[in-house]
């Protein structure tokens, strides 16, 4: 199971998303601003 949820978050959609988690944990890392969550990717239909 974990296998298969690093492999799906791994997908290029999911950059800033993860970009933005070790930015808020302290990290010096590049962030552009905004990112689509898991939600609004994996489940938009559900958002209409």
């Amino acid at each position: 199971m974990h296998s298969l949820i690093h492999n799906q978050l791994s997908a290029p959609i999911f950059n800033e998303m993860i970009r933005y988690a070790w930015r808020k944990s302290g990290y010096n890392v590049d962030y552009n601003g905004s990112f689509q969550n898991v939600r609004d990717v994996c489940f938009s239909l559900l958002n209409e």
